[in-house]
């Protein structure tokens, strides 16, 4: 079966979406594959398309508006990985599984956000298998260049703050850059070093400003790296927290502490929540502030990473 899986959003949506890729696309054996996966992109998602043409299992990328190229390209279904109708009426693919949930005209985008009943990982996986797909589920894709790494001695705590192109709707998940200074001058107290991840628009927006507010306790690497560089010196560093931004799912696919900080009235920490083996949220309601609580999280997250190395090394 010829399978076109629409992700027309950004960086974390694609990387939440490459399980259900690689699961369909593993289906059979190597002489006869089950599912052959096509993916639909938005152009202008360069990070995100930058992650599908290396995810494994992707056969074949198309864009939004190829869409008589598509329909002539005998694809039997279509899994919508988005909330955008107009792709099935553009397109005109028989068979259709919804893997998320669709928004009416009448939904408030936050009140909708608080509807879903999953996480994205576990939407895939129910729709993995309702075309067959017995196995575990695979970890979310993330390519990394390991040779753009960041260099400290002491503890490293990664920042995400965006990816997120300075739009009105993203930027009203962002965790405050005071709170986000603050983390890093605590590091500082610590012994560690704080990095700031990111891309040129957020260096702009709010990259300057973090180190403003900072001083010497933090280092923009933001639009420096290239996003497989970026992973690589994420991957580089002990811990991370951030904005609910592909950074974070990044953060956890690789398996590190990472948490991300919510504001309930933007975003849903049960759909986009870091989804690994130390991922976890904090939810900073109106009013309140967090930030002694995701410290609390950050100096014993820190203290098991070094428990870890001392016993590897007594090992």
């Amino acid at each position: 079966m010829r399978i076109l899986v629409a992700q027309i959003y950004g960086l974390g949506n694609a990387i939440l979406t490459t399980p259900l890729i690689q699961a369909l696309a593993s289906m059979g054996d190597e002489k006869a594959k089950i599912h052959e996966v096509h993916v639909v992109v938005d152009s202008k998602r360069k990070s995100a398309i930058e992650v599908f043409k290396s995810c494994p299992g992707v056969k074949k990328i198309w864009h939004m508006g190829q869409v008589h190229e598509i329909q002539r390209a005998n694809i039997d279904a279509m899994i919508m990985c988005c909330d955008y109708k107009p792709l099935i009426d553009r397109f005109r693919i028989p068979r259709i599984e919804w893997g998320y949930l669709r928004r009416t005209g009448r939904d408030d985008r936050a009140a909708w956000f608080q509807k879903w009943p999953m996480h994205e990982m576990e939407m895939a996986f129910k729709v993995a298998k309702v075309f067959g797909y017995m196995g575990e589920m695979p970890t979310p894709h993330v390519p990394v260049n390991d040779k753009l790494g960041v260099e400290y001695l002491g503890p490293k705590l990664a920042l995400g703050i965006g990816y997120y192109k300075g739009d009105k709707w993203s930027k009203s998940k962002h965790w405050g850059n005071d709170r986000f200074a603050e983390l890093a001058k605590r590091m500082q107290m610590l012994g560690g070093h704080t990095f700031i991840l990111g891309d040129e628009m957020d260096q702009k927006v709010d990259g300057k400003v973090i180190k403003k507010l900072a001083g010497r306790s933090v280092t923009s690497l933001c639009g420096k790296l290239g996003l497989r560089g970026t992973f690589g010196a994420l991957k580089s560093c002990d811990i991370y927290v951030g904005n609910d931004t592909g950074l974070s799912h990044a953060a956890a696919a690789m398996g590190m502490p990472a948490l991300s900080v919510f504001k309930p009235w933007a975003s849903s920490f049960v759909k986009n929540r870091p989804y690994g083996p130390r991922g976890t949220y904090a939810c900073e309601w109106s009013g309140q502030n967090v930030l002694d609580a995701v410290w609390q999280w950050v100096t014993y997250e820190i203290q098991q990473t070094e428990q870890e190395r001392s016993k590897k090394v007594k090992a």
